[in-house]
């Protein structure tokens, strides 16, 4: 499972994989289309006006450029930027570049339809640069290949190789990503790299999977600690089951463990990664450069059988399956108080002073091994930042991009300006509890409102792991609800980042047109009939011991060994 760029939040939008597929059709299709044809990349490179290697300055100079130019930008509407142009990143990047940057701004939710258009008329009207990112999301990996190999965006492999300097330096200061593991994880399947990519390290996202928020006052009403255990977790919800929780006199309706359809994959990430000893989540493990397929282990079917106890024994409530977050929320909201854990990696279905109240995280259980296994997200790179055929200027372009992708800039660009958006911290009133190495204090929290200091993430961006542990608060008080869960999410980064199960998880996968024609035609139906049978085999409409055998034939028979190769394929292709 591939987690988008995230910090102190969910999930990241993304482009819609329906546009994105009709986006590569349409770019496909502009080779063969009469008039519409469009060259290859070789061929507009000669077309395009020859750029003197005089008019930019060397990688890590500045300004980019020696004499003022102009690049035109294609960016999205986004609700948290107020106007690009007065921006105050981007009067801070004019400055710094010589660069002028003129914003065409296209809707979000039509974005790829718009560049689709253009692309079909022949791409005339494309600007210098496409830009995503942040709360925009980012381009399809598949499509951006497929505009590559239509010659409507370049490749930047020659300017990885010469120009980048902030790059490099960004990726030595990441944790979990290397500069040339990038290049590999970026690269499309004719061993082009046509996008400078985006690239975030949130270790609390990292190891988000799996997690059960347990209401603290039952916890220690109870007299119980933290579970660590299947055992343990299980003991718990039988004890909240069991006893009149909220005291109305009403034994029978406290609800031991909720959530709601869209945090499924956080049961599996709880309750099957104990007995994989690999992401719950995942389809596949790689064991030392062999990909073996999950879900017809034997140690899947022991996971699904815990969950179906659970289940079976009132623990874990059904319309788990079936309810949304709104459902989700009254009920762990409600009065009397009725839940005793919920799903969910976040505290965003609660209001702000009910945080402390589900103060306890459950992560990383021991299963029957006695060991402890996280499931583990890794950070991967993905497509933001692409140069079109249309650029005079290309070497100044990426130049920009590197910039833009620098610490500096990356910081900045999430983060805003230091006096006006965040402070360094006072040691006398105020505490890090990531012993970071350069605190800041957040003075005043933009993120997710209208504001006009920072681009919020979009365009290309290497936040590394430091940059979410920067943060500071004031010391506790029984007020201060952002210090009490600061230092939770803290220590419980602590607690499951060393048990991330790292070695069996593949982070990115990029298929060829033969593999892509396998995982979306034979790869699929498979996937949606394995995720149906998961919920009838905990639900008991499938049964686990006569139906089994079955419903393991029924995924041969469709293709699953194509499927294992064409993974195979891939992986060997960029990793061996």
């Amino acid at each position: 499972m591939n987690i988008p760029y995230q910090f102190m939040g969910k999930r990241l939008l993304s482009v819609s994989l329906v546009a994105s597929v009709l986006l590569a059709a349409v770019l496909t299709g502009c080779e063969q289309n009469g008039n519409n044809t469009v060259p290859p990349a070789e061929s507009q490179a000669s077309a395009r006006p020859e750029s003197s290697a005089n008019y930019y300055n060397d990688p890590g100079t500045f300004p980019i450029v020696k004499e003022k130019i102009t690049l035109r930008v294609g960016v999205p509407t986004v609700p948290v930027i107020k106007d690009y142009k007065t921006n105050e990143v981007t009067r801070f990047l004019e400055k710094k570049t010589n660069i002028e940057l003129v914003f065409e701004e296209y809707p979000l939710d039509e974005y790829v339809t718009k560049v689709d258009l253009m692309g079909a008329a022949g791409g005339a009207d494309l600007p210098d640069i496409l830009m995503l990112g942040g709360p925009a999301g980012n381009f399809s990996s598949t499509a951006v290949s497929n505009w590559g190999q239509a010659g409507m965006i370049v490749p930047l492999n020659k300017y990885f190789d010469k120009l980048a300097y902030h790059l490099r330096s960004a990726y030595e200061e990441a944790r979990y990503m290397d500069y040339s593991t990038m290049l590999t994880l970026s690269a499309s399947t004719d061993g082009n790299i046509y996008a400078v990519p985006s690239y975030g390290e949130e270790v609390g996202n990292q190891v988000g999977g799996g997690r059960m928020l347990i209401y603290k006052e039952w916890l220690d009403k109870l007299n119980m600690k933290k579970p660590t255990t299947l055992e343990g977790m299980r003991a718990y919800l039988e004890a909240v089951r069991d006893n009149d929780m909220n005291g109305n006199g009403n034994s029978k309706d406290e609800i031991p463990l909720t959530g709601f359809i869209g945090q499924l994959y956080q049961i599996k990430g709880a309750f099957l990664t104990p007995f994989l000893g690999s992401n719950g989540t995942d389809p596949w493990i790689n064991r030392e450069g062999k990909i073996e397929f999950t879900y017809n282990k034997e140690e899947y079917r022991q996971g699904i059988r815990y969950i179906k106890g659970l289940v079976d024994d009132k623990l874990l409530d059904p319309s788990f399956f079936t309810q949304d977050q709104a459902q989700m929320t009254a009920m762990i909201t409600s009065s009397p108080h009725l839940v005793g854990a919920y799903g969910r990696s976040s505290y965003s279905n609660l209001p702000r002073e009910l945080w402390p109240t589900y103060g306890v995280y459950a992560v990383a259980l021991a299963g029957p091994d006695g060991k402890r296994h996280q499931t583990y997200w890794p950070p991967t790179p993905f497509p933001t930042f692409l140069i079109t055929k249309n650029c005079k200027y290309p070497e100044a372009a990426f130049l920009f991009a590197d910039y833009l992708a620098s610490s500096e800039v990356s910081f900045i660009n999430r983060y805003g300006f230091e006096g006006q958006d965040w402070r360094a911290m006072d040691p006398a009133k105020e505490v890090n509890l990531y012993n970071a190495k350069d605190p800041v204090m957040q003075t005043v929290n933009k993120w997710g409102s209208l504001q006009n200091t920072y681009w919020g993430g979009v365009g290309a961006y290497t936040n590394n792991a430091s940059f979410a542990e920067r943060t500071a608060t004031m010391p506790n008080d029984p007020a201060n609800a952002d210090y009490i869960i600061n230092e939770i999410v803290a220590n419980l980064v602590k607690e499951a980042e060393p048990l991330a199960v790292r070695g069996t998880t593949i982070s990115k996968l990029v298929y060829n047109e033969k593999e892509n024609e396998i995982m979306q035609d034979i790869w699929a139906p498979i996937e949606t009939y394995v995720n149906e049978s998961f919920t009838r085999f905990v639900m008991s409409d499938m049964n686990l011991d006569t139906e089994w055998d079955a419903y393991v034939q029924t995924m041969n028979s469709m293709g699953l060994k194509e499927v294992l190769n064409a993974v195979q394929s891939s992986y060997d292709r960029m990793f061996k």
